[in-house]
């Protein structure tokens, strides 16, 4: 996805009822409700500067991880639902972490892998790329992704 106004949208990767929409600097879970029919808004994370490309983790531990390649080469994982309203009705930014930037090449698709999710594939211009696995930090913090030095991801 170019950091432009295309959308791109992603069905949940174990099959639920939920797909996220990403656009420019913005991602967005909604959740179909089939029995209503309605599609709910669940939420969104704004200000992804420089946002060139997405992922969704097909992990079960894990249902709201999202991985989103900037075009600055650096990738940051985010949990959507992690999202919360504050009781004055706010939206507060949920827990993010940085995988740290190799390169200053800007990241053109992403891909977990669907065998071992713990397991990110990072494409770079200029057929760069890198394999980065997060199952130390996947099973460190089952609640939100805390490390912001990315020191549990491990290069492989």
């Amino acid at each position: 996805m170019v950091a432009s106004s295309d959308k791109r949208l992603l069905w949940h990767p174990r099959g639920e009822n939920k797909f996220v929409v990403g656009s420019s600097s913005q991602i967005t879970l909604y959740e179909w409700r089939p029995e209503a029919p309605e599609i709910r808004h669940t939420t969104s994370q704004h200000d992804l500067q420089h946002m060139k490309c997405f992922a969704w983790s097909p992990d079960p531990h894990f249902d709201d991880l999202i991985a989103v390649g900037l075009s600055t080469g650096k990738v940051d994982l985010m949990r959507l639902e992690a999202t919360k309203r504050t009781r004055d009705g706010v939206l507060s930014s949920g827990p993010s972490v940085s995988i740290p930037v190799r390169s200053s090449r800007a990241c053109n698709t992403l891909s977990f892998s669907r065998i071992d999710p713990n397991y990110l594939a990072v494409g770079l211009e200029k057929q760069r790329g890198d394999v980065w696995s997060g199952e130390r930090w996947l099973r460190t913090d089952s609640t939100a992704a805390t490390n912001t030095t990315g020191r549990f991801w491990a290069q492989n």
